[in-house]
């Protein structure tokens, strides 16, 4: 049992990032010892504060003369290939050892207040024990309750079901961000991703006061904050950061920004570890009550992990905010490169995706933009202008299907926005 534990632990200390997927099942009660114990509590501490995990940072955090030669004798003369057996041995003896104090304490019942007794009281506990290794699982018909529940609120109300992104078409085809949901945006370069996002962000926070935080690990604050206030008072952005302002744009920029200034729109700085990001976020959701999520972009995230390809280690990545939107019940939008070299003029598709086809495995939607104005390409692939417009297509949706749309794209703005009486056009539906 103390060679499991300390191969797990060493593997945790090497691979932090791992506890981050299986945290449901390490947990205290799977170690035996004060020590064992001690070592993942300080392992979960840096984690949640967003510091490195390595032998120096967990020995400090101990605080003890002999942590040091403790840790280093942990992570000495241990082979991970069996990882995930080991993680199951060690909750099965835990389940063990709980069984085996039920037991114990029955047998003393008996002796103490007869058979009835000590039947009543293994009943009880095996119950308890059972719901507790079950992760609170349920009969369907509570979900059916549930399923029909908001099935009648979505008849009654003529609001979308998720989050509002003030793109009217992609709302109404898809119900909004949906809660738990990863959603990448992806696009070749100077397509609008950062832009869109950032439409989305402000109409989110601003027309249905959704909180929202933004991550961008490529562009500062000044320059997002800058974006939004060209958004709001139609002055380029490209003006306001680098030129000298008429009076009169200086006063149409103050009077504008009203809505965003009192808006719940923030704007984090955090490094590009996602461990410092999943800590950040969690801090934006106790604090704030953040609903949305914004990372620019998913390529600029590392892992820190040894020993993986980019490709795995991007699949690794997505994986973890699909989770975490999950477990939070947050909706996280992920801008996406796509791979260079390609023919940019041509449609994207979800081949296109850099550096990883897990991306598309983790994510419940994908979405591209495309400009054909930008490769100087005046029309779309039906014949209708496309100067001054985007499409938007869903690649992937898997609980919406796919489709496509187009949207107004200012330039001069680097704005998204409506198409008047543009009608949708839905290609199939998701199988």
């Amino acid at each position: 049992m103390k060679k499991a534990e300390h191969t797990l632990l060493s593997y945790l200390i090497f691979n932090p990032n791992f506890y981050l997927l299986r945290a449901l099942e390490i947990t205290e009660d799977i170690f035996t010892t004060k020590e064992t114990k001690s070592v993942l509590n300080a392992i979960k501490t840096l984690l949640e504060a967003g510091k490195n995990v390595n032998v120096i940072t967990v020995s400090d955090l101990l605080n003890y003369p002999e942590a040091f030669d403790y840790v280093t004798s942990i992570i000495q003369n241990h082979v991970y290939s069996d990882i995930e057996d080991i993680i199951t041995h060690l909750v099965d003896s835990q389940k063990e050892r709980a069984l085996q104090f039920i037991l114990s304490d029955a047998m003393g019942k008996i002796s103490d207040g007869g058979w009835q007794d000590a039947t009543s009281y293994l009943s009880q506990k095996i119950a308890e024990l059972s719901e507790k290794n079950s992760q609170n699982y349920k009969p369907i018909k509570h979900d059916l309750d549930e399923l029909f529940e908001n099935i009648e609120q979505n008849r009654i109300s003529k609001k979308i079901t998720g989050i509002g992104t003030g793109i009217t078409k992609f709302d109404k085809f898809s119900g909004g961000l949906q809660p738990s949901d990863l959603i990448i945006l992806a696009g070749r370069t100077s397509m609008g991703k950062t832009s869109l996002s950032l439409t989305m962000a402000r109409n989110a926070s601003v027309d249905y006061k959704i909180p929202t935080a933004i991550y961008s690990l490529e562009m500062s604050n000044k320059q997002i904050t800058a974006r939004a206030a060209s958004m709001e008072s139609s002055v380029s952005s490209k003006k306001i950061l680098n030129q000298r302002l008429e009076h009169y744009e200086i006063e149409e920029i103050k009077a504008s920004v009203g809505k965003i200034y009192n808006s719940k729109l923030y704007i984090a700085t955090c490094s590009n570890k996602i461990q410092n990001i999943l800590s950040s976020m969690i801090g934006y959701i106790l604090k704030y009550g953040v609903r949305l999520f914004i990372v620019d972009y998913l390529q600029l995230v590392t892992l820190n992990q040894k020993g993986i390809s980019r490709e795995q280690e991007v699949g690794q990545i997505s994986r973890i905010f699909k989770n975490f939107a999950k477990e939070n019940n947050v909706a996280i939008i992920c801008l996406s490169q796509l791979k260079r070299g390609e023919n940019g003029a041509k449609e994207p598709s979800l081949s296109d995706l850099r550096d990883s086809g897990q991306i598309e495995e983790a994510a419940d939607v994908v979405m591209f933009i495309h400009r054909p104005e930008y490769y100087n390409i005046d029309t779309f692939e039906d014949g209708e202008s496309s100067i001054g417009k985007a499409e938007l297509i869903i690649a992937k949706g898997r609980n919406i299907g796919i489709g496509r749309f187009r949207m107004l794209f200012i330039a001069e703005l680097t704005k998204f926005a409506d198409v008047p009486e543009q009608e949708f056009k839905q290609i199939q539906p998701n199988e």
